[in-house]
């Protein structure tokens, strides 16, 4: 059960108006939307915020077509809704809701922008490490002196804060007043009812907003950007229901991805038992073993070329006819075309072989053609390929790494792993009784 895609699903059932059922007697959206206009136009009669320069007002015309009001200009903007809304709801900005800020870092030379500091200061890294909606304090706090002297603005609490870099798409409430460095956009609302519908609403249009972030050298959304997106609007009183109902499934859904997680790793241990039960120094088969050693049974696939770049790459994969898997570093997998000459890799046959990673994190295996790059053995038994793999995911390699700030293993080290060399018979008969007692704990996960 993927958790996350049926998270994303219910986000977009709830802004489509098909989560909770449609009530006749709601106030409707239209009328949020004056309210919405009539706050902001008292905050900038207070001076608390300055005034747009261009309003704009999105409705549906007697063509059943969507407009833009902004001044006295009106254009069609059909081809701009992704999706229909009720009728009581209306389509917006997120500009036209709230006022968009950016963020600052003080410098951090100045030990006066950081000793001791007390306001709260989000960062994308921090964001990343949330497990609930809101924000309530921060790894680093910056001084009065360090707000003052940076660009970054203090935020009432309330506001909805999103990275916008590295990567664009953590969300989050600030329950306390915080300011962020400049890898977020944050929306103060002019309403702060909203604000939790609006970060639900954010969350399911995070495809649209990271679409608009594209033609940069790298994906960042600016401000303006962000404050074009367009949201539907639903009455106040069903953005309650909806937050209320999004917040039960979520709830359910996080205890199943926990159960789930428990469960793989239960699974996982057990697997790592029934290894040791075949490989172990208990085995009941280690009469059948005679220690030799790894290169006696199998052929070592190793120095392969360094692969082309990643842009390269993309470029060669619009001339390719047929794609096939790639394996890299730990396990990082994708696809790669047969236009890249073979010489910058080496490419399997169907049979398929195990990868041992270099960093002796795990073996693969993998059937069919597939290309390996630099960052992984490749190995191929004489025998057995399978009994390979689980040994090697068996076998503890710790005392045959090398390497300091990366522990790798060579094709050296490798040839003194002693391997157990056993009859094609034997290899078969514990292929086959790990397997039937994988398929069981494949299932209960």
């Amino acid at each position: 059960m993927d958790v996350e895609k049926i998270k994303q699903k219910i986000l977009d059932l709830a802004i489509r108006g098909k989560l909770v059922p449609q009530d006749p007697n709601d106030e409707p959206a239209s009328v949020l939307i004056e309210k919405i206009k009539a706050e902001k136009a008292k905050l900038v009669k207070e001076g608390k915020i300055k005034a747009s320069k261009e309003e704009s007002y999105i409705f549906k015309g007697s063509d059943n077509f969507y407009y833009e009001k902004i001044g006295n200009k009106t254009t069609c903007i059909q081809d701009e809704i992704p999706f229909e809304i009720p009728s009581t709801w209306q389509w917006t900005r997120i500009n036209n809701i709230g006022e968009i800020i950016g963020g600052g870092t003080p410098s951090t030379a100045n030990i006066e922008y950081w000793d001791k500091g007390d306001i709260v200061w989000i960062t994308p890294a921090y964001m990343s490490r949330l497990d609930t909606p809101f924000i309530n304090d921060s790894d680093r706090k910056i001084t009065t002196e360090g707000l003052r002297h940076s660009s970054a603005k203090l935020m009432p609490a309330g506001s909805i804060i999103m990275s916008s870099r590295a990567p664009i798409g953590y969300l989050a409430i600030n329950n306390v007043p915080a300011c962020t460095s400049q890898g977020c956009k944050s929306l103060v609302p002019y309403i702060t009812e909203t604000n939790m519908y609006i970060l639900n609403a954010i969350k399911a249009s995070i495809g649209r907003v990271i679409e608009s972030s594209k033609g940069t050298t790298f994906d960042e959304i600016s401000g303006t950007q962000f404050g074009n997106i367009l949201i539907p609007l639903p009455p106040i009183v069903e953005q309650t229901k909806i937050n209320e109902l999004i917040s039960k499934a979520f709830e359910v859904l996080t205890k199943i991805a926990d159960n789930n997680q428990l469960i793989s790793r239960y699974t996982k241990s057990v697997k790592g038992k029934i290894l040791e039960l075949f490989f172990g120094e208990n085995s009941s088969y280690k009469s059948y073993y005679k220690n030799g050693f790894l290169i006696d049974d199998v052929e070592i696939y190793d120095n392969l070329r360094k692969p082309i770049s990643l842009s390269e790459r993309e470029k060669r994969l619009e001339k390719a006819q047929t794609l096939y898997p790639y394996f890299g570093a730990t396990g990082q997998t994708g696809v790669i075309d047969d236009y890249i000459l073979e010489g910058e890799y080496v490419l399997l046959g169907e049979d398929g072989a195990p990868f041992l990673d270099k960093t002796a994190n795990k073996a693969y295996l993998v059937q069919g053609k597939i290309w390996v790059n630099n960052h992984a053995h490749v190995l191929k038994s004489k025998t057995n390929n399978k009994f390979l793999m689980y040994y090697l995911n068996w076998f503890d390699y710790f005392d045959y790494v090398s390497g300091t700030t990366r522990l790798k293993l060579n094709q050296a080290m490798m040839k003194k792993i002693p391997f157990p060399i056993v009859s094609r018979d034997i290899k078969e008969e514990i292929v086959d009784k790990i397997e039937k007692a994988f398929a069981i704990l494949d299932v209960i996960n």
